[in-house]
């Protein structure tokens, strides 16, 4: 379930004009967030990271979501 999420996502940021997005497939070397911040940036060449989690709560599905920018590694929004 978590890859299809992923994958909805970046169909949905894809849409943005403003930014380009690059395939959730490049960041799985990075799974768990075992890496810093300066090393995604570093080796995937990005400047906004998207990351978060899902749990089932009864029939629901909870997203937990972070949005950072890495250049300055501030956590710009969160859910």
């Amino acid at each position: 379930m978590g890859d299809a999420l992923a994958q909805e996502l970046l169909r949905i940021l894809s849409r943005v004009e403003v930014i380009d997005v690059i395939s959730h497939l490049s960041s799985r070397a990075y799974r768990p967030m075992s890496s810093t911040l300066a090393e995604m940036r570093e080796g995937l060449g990005c400047d906004y990271l998207v990351s978060g989690s899902y749990r089932t709560t009864g029939g629901s599905v909870v997203l937990d979501m972070d949005f950072h920018d890495v250049p300055s590694e501030v956590l710009s929004w969160s859910s």
